[in-house]
């Protein structure tokens, strides 16, 4: 199954943990933590781990935690078969240059072709692979009830962002309008306002699903 970002920092918290132990964010608002934790157990990534009830661990009020299973760790594994190795990717410049050498011209003895340039960076917001999405094309699809696609937080320049990001993606998937307008976001850098775009094209996409709901 795909993970989310959130579901993937909790599983890979938890498999480092001695005891492999999902641990819950202390800042995060019960109604996500009861949903994460229902969601991580039925999709078998977790179990039930008999915790203290004052255990910060327990993500229940009885003292029940949560511990990665097998699938959890399976999960954690990329789907993609590797890349060649780097040794491969990284030929010395003179076996290279005999490659290129022994490949045939084109047709008429021409030169080969100069190779197009690799697409551009991709953009926040866009799945790899995917078309570059723009703010107005994200809100058109969202006001028809598309929900849209988290920013790609991986850049290192993104990292103290990426809980905040998680935050949202987890009320986005919990539905929790209410929980998303409440959401502080000061969109004074290129973070921020990814985040700002995300939040409020994910509102417009629920209210527009529940208008359809109601139609």
């Amino acid at each position: 199954m795909k993970l989310t970002d959130l579901q993937r920092g909790l599983l890979e918290a938890a498999a480092a943990h001695p005891d492999g132990l999902v641990l819950p964010p202390a800042d995060m608002a019960p109604a996500i933590r009861t949903m994460t934790a229902r969601r991580l157990s039925a999709a078998g990534l977790a179990g039930a781990a008999p915790l203290h009830e004052a255990d910060p661990a327990a993500w229940h009020k009885d003292g029940t935690g949560l511990r990665i299973t097998l699938a959890g760790r399976e999960a954690l594994k990329p789907d993609a078969a590797p890349e060649a190795p780097a040794a491969q990717e990284g030929a010395k410049p003179a076996r290279r240059r005999k490659a290129a050498e022994a490949a045939p011209p084109d047709q008429e003895g021409a030169p080969a072709a100069p190779e197009a340039p690799p697409d551009a960076a991709p953009a926040i917001g866009r799945p790899a692979g995917k078309p570059i999405i723009t703010g107005k094309a994200m809100m058109e699809a969202a006001a028809k009830g598309t929900l849209p696609a988290p920013p790609d937080f991986s850049a290192e320049t993104h990292k103290r962002f990426r809980k905040r990001l998680a935050e949202l993606v987890a009320l986005v998937e919990a539905g929790d309008l209410e929980g998303l307008r409440a959401a502080v976001i000061n969109p004074i850098s290129s973070s921020p306002k990814a985040l700002d775009r995300y939040r409020n094209a994910a509102m417009a996409a629920l209210e527009a699903q529940a208008a359809a709901a109601k139609a």
